[in-house]
């Protein structure tokens, strides 16, 4: 089978076919996702800004704990 004829056939499967190939393709990992979050969420990673600018919300007053 060429990669032309595996495409055609993915665009043919329906939503649940396609969630099914998804996860063989790609299992989900949970160790691997929190290293990646972890390595996002450091100082020099990919969401360092987000978590500077929740500090700084905090030090501002700006959240509050859930009820």
């Amino acid at each position: 089978m060429t990669v032309a004829e595996l495409k055609e056939a993915i665009d043919n499967l329906n939503f649940e076919e396609r969630a099914q190939l998804e996860a063989i393709l790609h299992p989900y990992n949970p160790d691997e996702w929190d290293k990646q979050m972890e390595k996002d969420l450091s100082a020099d990673g990919r969401l360092a800004w987000l978590v500077k600018e929740v500090d700084e919300d905090i030090k501002a007053g700006k959240l509050q704990d859930m009820p």
